[in-house]
């Protein structure tokens, strides 16, 4: 056995006698025969003189796991992803009346900043490898779902007494509990809210403060309020399909109702208001440059982005109009407001949700009773987590400033309400909006790049398109010089994390005027004549590439969403601003191939969708969009190539498989949707479909069928993989 938290098959002690444990203690126990574990790892935790009154949340793991200066994810808070990944003993310590547990997690580092202050956030993960694959337990009351792969245990960053030596949470601002406040007020505006609660941490038994135990904004999390389950969340997911929207939406004139309507298909109002209205309300400083959350969902027919509240810890941190800062000022987010507050009737919508939530869930009294339980349900733990975090300072005195803190917040909600008071006029509203481009117009234009070497193109779903110096299809990125002078790369890096700056420094060389370097992104951290290979990988799925100079500052940076197979994403010219698909990459020489828009659009409406038919059906299709053309093929070709334009519904009297695509100008603007119709079949078995291009099978020169021997990657294709059940379900 150990009592700190080691691995005792490694560093255990014999157990002889029974133990006397006189102080919060970790023990883990192992059986071994003869020498030979037969046992697993059994861990305990033991509370001696512990006088929380909140849950105590007891992670217990080999102290290397922690602290080692090589390996330890304490000690390297700014190492992300799954290798910077620990195993952990999770174990539930309840207050009075509920049932405990104790389970195996992966715990990771969370956050940003806050990586960097000695009281850090972490996330834990419930996979296989550890023990169940989800935790199974009514943590939040009566929320939904009750099930998580994963969690989050916020420190507070931003409002909690680890961070006071940053300016913005410095003197008696803190206060721990504007985060929990925001996300439950949005809940009460009737809004998929984070649950959260507040437990005690203790680390191999040390006690490690205050933490709010929460909900993941994930699929998981998605799937379990909304009827879609495959979303795109992730920063890198959405932001390249969120901006088209955004530009989409800016340069269009949204007086006209049918042009509003079509917003209103892809933008869920209600959320999206009462979104914007909290916000301005709390007066969030850190807002919306940072802490947003935009999801929307990858197929179905509610294709709406939806916003959700995360991180609001610099809520009421001062009394600044910020109205006037986010949208008179033109952020990005404050764009989308303008735009929509062009519309007569978004403003009368918006102004009477103003009236509706000042006499709800925003209603003055009704926040400071709010305010008051959170602050009532910690007040007893105050002491606690100042002797922790504040070892230079008197408990009591900290405690004293709490509360002076508290009261600044409660009384700055009367400043809170005249925010929002002042906006409930649509005719002031309306003369107070920024002036806008003319209809049809783009509100702005992206910005050019930096003269000196750029990023040119990218592809990160590279199947064969090119091989790699190791014959291998890595994906690639490209710089480009597009200077007349030579340009010295010493002292350059790239990344895929811009947090991490200096992840993999570029080769000492110097790049020719005009003059393109290919870099493999295969993980392969190597450098020789044959090829260049950076430390890490791209994601089709989306992700970011950034290019930092010497000096540690950014020199050019792109940021893309889900890739397509064998197309590359690349500027339209070397000082372009815009980023294009390009059907026909071209690495180590200029863009000049016709490009491709990015699909943005939902997809094609199928009508019936896959399933069994006992004869002959007939299959409507509806464009996603106003105007655009569908095209749809019967064989499994991309109809983005070879599909026909519909024109009426298409009957059906064999087994057959449809894909179709939405066109607007002869340019794709939806993702492919595919449905197996399974006509006169009589089996009894699960079907699986698998529809792929022809090409991709029986082509001489490329075919996987007709090309049987080829192995690895380059004998891999795309393919939709269809499940439907005996009953016919997909």
């Amino acid at each position: 056995y150990t009592l700190d938290g080691a691995d005792p098959t490694v560093d255990g002690q014999e157990y002889t006698a029974p133990l006397a444990v006189t102080e919060t203690t970790v023990l883990r126990a192992v059986a071994l025969d003869e020498g030979v574990p037969v046992s697993a790892v059994t861990t305990a935790t033991y509370l001696v003189g512990e006088p929380s009154g909140l849950p105590v949340l007891s992670l217990v793991t080999d102290p290397a796991h922690l602290w080692d200066e090589a390996t330890g994810i304490y000690a390297n808070p700014e190492k992300r992803g799954e290798r910077w990944e620990r195993p952990v003993t999770m174990e539930w310590l309840p207050s009075e009346g509920e049932p405990g547990f104790s389970v195996g997690a992966g715990l990771r580092i969370h956050g940003g900043g806050s990586r960097l202050t000695p009281k850090k956030s972490f996330r834990l993960y419930f996979r296989g490898d550890y023990g169940p694959r989800e935790l199974a337990y009514p943590l939040f009351g009566a929320a939904p779902g009750q099930t998580y792969d994963r969690l989050v245990l916020r420190a507070g960053y931003n409002d909690s007494w680890s961070s006071a030596g940053e300016a913005w949470s410095s003197g008696g601002v803190v206060v721990y509990v504007r985060d929990p406040l925001i996300r439950d007020l949005h809940g009460a505006m009737g809004q998929v809210a984070v649950q959260g609660r507040w437990v005690a941490l203790h680390l191999n038994g040390v006690y490690w403060g205050l933490y709010n135990l929460t909900e993941r904004i994930d699929d998981t999390f998605l799937a379990t309020h909304f009827d879609a389950s495959e979303w795109y969340v992730s920063s890198a997911d959405v932001l390249h399909r969120w901006n088209r929207f955004v530009g989409w939406l800016n340069g269009t004139d949204l007086r006209a109702m049918a042009q509003y309507e079509q917003a209103a298909q892809r933008l869920d109002i209600e959320n999206f208001t009462s979104y914007f209205l909290l916000n301005i309300w709390a007066q969030n400083v850190d807002w919306p440059h940072n802490n947003r959350i935009v999801a929307r969902p990858r197929e179905g027919v509610d294709g709406r982005w939806r916003f959700i509240v995360w991180d609001a810890e610099t809520a009421f941190m001062n009394t600044e109009n910020t109205f006037e800062r986010v949208v008179i000022g033109g952020t990005r987010l404050g764009q989308v407001l303008a735009s929509l507050l062009q519309n007569a009737q978004y403003r009368a919508y918006f102004t009477a949700q103003i009236e509706r939530h000042l006499a709800g869930a925003l209603d003055t009294a009704s926040v400071r009773a709010r305010l008051a339980a959170l602050a009532a349900e910690l007040r007893p733990e105050m002491a606690a987590e100042a002797a922790r975090w504040l070892p230079d300072q008197e408990p009591a005195a900290a405690v004293a400033q709490w509360e002076a803190a508290l009261q600044q917040v409660t009384d700055s909600l009367d400043s809170s309400e005249q925010q929002l008071r002042q906006l409930s006029d649509p005719e002031i509203l309306r003369q107070q909006l920024p002036p806008r481009s003319a209809p049809g117009a783009p509100a702005s234009v992206a910005p050019t790049a930096s003269p000196g070497v750029i990023i040119t193109e990218v592809q990160a779903a590279n199947t064969y398109t090119i091989l790699d110096d190791q014959g291998g299809y890595a994906d690639w990125l490209e710089l480009h010089n597009p200077t007349d002078t030579p340009v010295s790369l010493v002292g350059y890096t790239l990344t895929d994390d811009p947090a991490v700056p200096a992840k993999w420094p570029l080769p000492a060389s110097t790049l020719a005027p005009g003059a393109f370097l290919v870099i493999w992104a295969s993980g392969a951290d190597r450098v020789a004549p044959e090829g260049v290979h950076t430390s890490f990988r791209l994601s089709r799925a989306g992700g970011y590439v950034g290019l930092f100079g010497a000096d540690g500052q950014v020199v050019d940076e792109v940021t893309f969403g889900p890739q397509v197979t064998d197309i590359s994403l690349g500027r339209l010219g070397p000082m372009s601003g815009e980023w294009v698909f390009f059907p026909n990459p071209t690495p180590g020489a200029a863009n000049t191939t016709p490009p491709r828009a990015a699909p943005d659009a939902p997809p094609v409406m199928v009508t019936p969708g896959s399933g069994r038919f006992a004869g002959p059906v007939t299959v409507q299709l509806a464009a996603p969009l106003p105007g655009s053309t569908v095209l749809y093929t019967l064989d499994g070709a991309d109809p983005t190539v070879d599909g026909q334009a519909y024109t009426a519904p298409v009957v059906l009297e064999q087994t057959t498989v449809l894909r179709a695509v939405a066109l607007d100008d002869g340019v794709p603007v939806s993702a492919v949707t595919t449905a197996t119709y399974l006509v006169g079949e009589p089996n009894t078995l699960p079907v699986v479909s698998l529809v792929t291009d022809p090409a991709h099978l029986w082509d001489e020169a490329t075919g996987i069928s007709t090309n049987p021997q080829q192995r690895g990657r380059r004998g891999e294709r795309p393919v939709t993989v269809e499940w439907l059940s005996p009953a016919g379900a997909l």
